[in-house]
């Protein structure tokens, strides 16, 4: 499938995110708001936003991911080549099933948590500063509790 009939196809089912919006957005301040989709395919990100009116969401570019990205992606995270906006960042297939828009949903709570003061919390974190003199990002992905 070319690039251009992959982003119709992501951005019909974006459509419905947005149909569910209107239903979920009232029932916490965390899903007022809808944020960036990007969606990852072949090692690049397609970057889908919500236009400035607010009614749909537009494809607004596609740049190859900093290393390869195998499997499904279910995430969230700031964008540093999209102005540092929080974005839910998904597999290629996570919209061809509406089953999975709750996932999307609970990766804005934490798009909203991004812009709301998750960057000062995460500062004085012992954990988080450990993990950072050591390169390792994606801490929180692999970390395990032993009780």
């Amino acid at each position: 499938m070319n690039d251009m009939a992959f982003i119709e196809r992501q951005i019909s089912y974006m459509n419905e995110i947005i149909k569910m919006h209107n239903i979920v957005k009232n029932i916490h301040v965390s899903l007022k708001k809808l944020y960036p989709v990007t969606i990852v395919k072949d090692n690049y990100f397609f970057v889908f936003d919500i236009n400035e009116i607010g009614n749909k969401y537009e494809f607004k570019l596609k740049t190859q991911t900093p290393m390869p990205i195998s499997g499904n992606i279910l995430a969230s995270f700031s964008l540093d080549f999209y102005d540092m906006k929080p974005s839910a960042v998904i597999s290629e297939n996570i919209l061809e099933n509406q089953e999975n828009y709750i996932f999307i949903f609970h990766e804005f709570v934490h798009c909203f948590q991004w812009e709301n003061g998750e960057i000062d919390l995460r500062k004085d974190l012992k954990i988080e500063k450990q993990e950072m003199e050591k390169n390792n990002y994606s801490w929180e992905i692999n970390f395990s509790i032993s009780l």
